[in-house]
């Protein structure tokens, strides 16, 4: 808890709830998240700083800057270089602010036939979500309705 001047005490949920709309704080969760996935990515390809830094062709001092949180320059196309480097994609999904949303792992392009033989869905709906959609047999889940995600089973 944090006193704020008057005598008024805040609790943390209160700090965490303001923080969640400083832009600020967004920029700099989007990179840890981002961080995290791919030493996640590392770490199950067995790929280390080094060798990352070698795919980009970078000094390994820099990879240690990007992961100390202290390169100066984490843009778009630096997390795209960062991913592809590790034959990953970035995506990036908008959703109301009052929303919960969990990812699932996407699957392989190899194995794009038998997810859609299993009637797997898009890696951003939520499990609740692709059950509705399951049960509703909706054919396009694309909000554009250009059926480029077909859920026919």
């Amino acid at each position: 808890m944090m006193n704020k001047g008057k005598g008024e005490v805040k609790s943390f949920a209160a700090i965490y709830k303001a923080l969640e709309r400083d832009p600020q704080y967004l920029a700099e969760k989007l990179a840890t998240d981002f961080l995290f996935e791919l030493n996640r990515c590392m770490k199950r390809d067995g790929v280390s700083n080094g060798e990352l830094a070698q795919r980009l062709a970078v000094s390994p001092a820099y990879i240690s800057k990007v992961f100390g949180g202290t390169a100066s320059n984490m843009s778009l196309e630096t997390l795209a270089k960062l991913a592809l480097a590790l034959d990953q994609f970035v995506h990036v999904h908008l959703a109301p602010c009052e929303s919960e949303v969990k990812w699932f792992e996407c699957y392989g392009r190899a194995n794009a036939a038998v997810a859609r033989q299993a009637n797997h869905l898009p890696t951003y709906y939520s499990q609740a979500a692709a059950d509705l959609l399951r049960k509703a047999k909706v054919v396009s889940l694309n909000p554009s309705n250009q059926d480029s995600y077909s859920n026919a089973a």
